[in-house]
């Protein structure tokens, strides 16, 4: 979801070959794309298993749809669907996006809630309650930095068989609808970033971007250049994180920002001017 892609850069610089597929909607326009990946993916690696990581605004059920395309269907014996949650955003994220995590909650056999040495027990209880409200039946795992408590590896669960959702119904062929990141009403823009800027000030825009100067921002993440290296940047769940990045030859700055209500302006300022001091005002 967005102009300027990131994820395939930080891949590839692990020794993984990454196709990016255009920004779109996966039943409509990019099933076809998605189908043809996968095939390639296992007429010419035969793997055990693929690992699809959809985007956090990813429309799951349509996801799962694709699969079950009967170019696909054949190959697949079986479906488990994993569901990360940011425990640290969830309640603020639930209160303004909540018919979008009941649906994905009445798909999700199993829920990882990650992040939790960042919120409270009290938080803690309250948002697995609330998986548990939402999907009694779903096993659900504590997590930090990713790794369950307590485990080295989740049992495999497999997914439950579920009736397809009108939203699958319907026909492909010009038809209108409106789903997916674009119904949520998130915005995206993309920008590249030209000038190197110091750790220093990017820590001072990337703090005043998170707490909402520039509209709502739900997910942001870059790559520049800084002090005679690069770094990797984002803000996720209302929080700023950089670190380093071992760029490659010819790599590109850049900037991707998901959100609602953004001051595109001010953002594009902020970041094509990024070694100005920023402005401070003294309140009595």
């Amino acid at each position: 979801f967005g102009e300027l892609g990131l994820d395939a850069a930080l891949l590839e610089g692990e020794g993984r070959d990454v196709v990016e597929l255009p920004n779109g909607c996966i039943c409509c326009s990019l099933r076809g794309d998605v189908t043809t990946r996968l095939r390639s993916v296992l007429d010419e690696m035969k793997p055990d298993r693929v690992l699809i990581e959809p985007s956090g605004v990813a429309d799951v059920a349509s996801l799962v749809s694709v699969l079950e395309a009967p170019e696909l269907k054949p190959f697949v014996r079986e479906t488990r669907l994993w569901t990360v949650i940011d425990s640290a955003a969830f309640l603020a994220d639930y209160a303004r996006l909540h018919e979008y995590f009941e649906v994905q909650a009445r798909l999700a056999p199993l829920f990882v809630v990650n992040k939790t040495d960042l919120v409270t027990p009290e938080a803690l209880d309250a948002v697995i309650a609330t998986l548990a409200q939402l999907n009694p039946d779903a096993e659900i795992l504590p997590a930090r930095h990713g790794r369950i408590a307590g485990m080295s590896h989740a049992k495999p669960v497999l997914v439950k068989a579920h009736e397809p959702h009108d939203h699958h119904d319907h026909d492909h062929h010009g038809h209108d609808h409106s789903h997916g990141p674009d119904a949520l009403g998130f915005e995206n823009m993309s920008l590249p970033l030209d000038e190197p800027v110091s750790i220093g000030v990017l820590r001072l825009r990337l703090d005043r971007i998170a707490a909402g100067e520039f509209g709502g921002i739900e997910r942001l993440k870059g790559l520049v250049e800084s002090d005679g290296g690069w770094l990797k940047f984002d803000i996720a769940g209302g929080r700023v994180g950089i670190t380093a990045h071992g760029a490659r030859d010819g790599e590109a700055a850049r900037v991707m920002i998901i959100g609602t209500d953004l001051k595109r302006k001010a953002l594009i300022d902020a970041f094509t001017c990024p070694n100005e001091s920023p402005r401070l005002v003294a309140i009595a």
